[in-house]
């Protein structure tokens, strides 16, 4: 009897201990499982510092809206700034210098400070689901699409000079993720276009874009005797070879200036236009002439006294289709009233009038 107790008591110890034993590498196990998969670490990264040398550091966070911050990663190379990121595939881990994301419901604010000189820039972003491209620090955006969506790009121009600080932010809400970058200097003309013609000869700068977005070289108009003109810039869709960098005539815009002495008298200006155009008499401040929209050819006219020097400015946009700007000026210079006059003789036959 005492035996068959002692065994019972072993046997009971021994069940115990395997218990224990089990339920003690359990424990460990979901222990380590939480130190590999759920761990509190440290990110590398202040979150504020720009990339240079065409490197942006891209800072990364859980949340679609840089809720929990998680650890940085570069893009870009030294050479060349642009770059095109999927970050592994949909609802997979990324790492970063830090802690790794899932890439479902994260985001990423990249940061490059980058030195232009003089250049037209043309910047060209796409993303899966929400971007924005900002040159001043997050101040403004020259890119706005923060929305759910499937990729799509977009692109503008900016004129650049001097260091910019860049900003791209991108988040991914679920499903597919990627988010690309690319920039280039595109063609531009090397004139001042805030140079007024003289002689009556005016300075035409000429831009793509319908609203004078980047600039492509000047065109001349009138001659010294008249600057009157007639313009369709060689018809429609068709390339404007005789500036800096040739367009074609669709989707673009014209500045025309002008400084010209007015004597005393009445004048009688008439625009035409197709599509839109407007005329200024005091540098563009204001406008005495206004059909800015797209319209067939059309002409309006100005009658005003006028007396000393005037800033003309005729700008013009086209849309697409048929092209054509026109400038007219007329006169009625004020009438000379004698109101005396004096004479002496110098001879039996004639006078002096002083």
């Amino acid at each position: 009897m005492m035996f068959y107790l002692a065994y019972l008591k072993t046997r009971t110890m021994k069940t115990n201990f395997k218990t224990i034993l089990k339920t003690t590498l359990i424990v460990v196990c979901l222990f380590s499982r939480f130190m590999v998969n759920g761990q509190a670490c440290t990110p590398a990264g202040d979150q504020t510092t720009y990339g240079t040398n065409n490197v942006w550091i891209g800072y990364v966070y859980s949340g679609t809206n840089f809720n929990t911050y998680r650890g940085y990663v570069n893009e870009g190379i030294t050479t060349n700034p642009d770059f095109d990121q999927s970050f592994g595939g949909a609802n997979v881990t990324y790492n970063t210098n830090g802690c790794s994301v899932t890439t479902q419901a994260f985001s990423v604010r990249y940061r490059l400070r980058k030195t232009y000189t003089n250049q037209n820039i043309q910047f060209t972003v796409g993303g899966d689901d929400g971007y924005r491209l900002s040159i001043d620090g997050g101040a403004t955006w020259l890119i706005n699409r923060w929305a759910d969506q499937g990729y799509v790009a977009t692109a503008t121009t900016a004129f650049m000079n001097g260091t910019y600080d860049i900003v791209l932010e991108y988040y991914e809400n679920s499903g597919d993720n990627r988010i690309s970058f690319s920039s280039a200097s595109i063609c531009t003309g090397s004139e001042d276009p805030s140079v007024y013609g003289t002689n009556n000869v005016w300075r035409g700068y000429i831009y793509q874009g319908t609203n004078f977005n980047t600039y492509k070289g000047v065109k001349t108009e009138g001659t010294t005797l008249n600057p009157n003109f007639d313009e369709g810039f060689g018809g429609d869709n068709v390339s404007i070879s005789t500036i800096a960098c040739p367009i074609n005539t669709e989707n673009f815009s014209a500045r025309f200036r002008l400084t010209r002495f007015m004597s005393a008298g009445t004048y009688v200006f008439t625009i035409g236009g197709d599509d839109g155009y407007r005329f200024s008499l005091d540098g563009g401040a204001t406008w005495v002439i206004n059909m800015w929209n797209t319209q067939s050819y059309n002409i309006s006219s100005y009658t005003v006294a006028l007396n000393g020097t005037h800033d003309m400015v005729v700008e013009y946009f086209e849309a697409s289709g048929q092209n054509r700007i026109t400038f007219t000026m007329s006169a009625s210079l004020l009438p000379v009233k004698l109101t005396s006059f004096s004479a002496n003789a110098v001879s039996s036959s004639k006078v002096l009038l002083t």
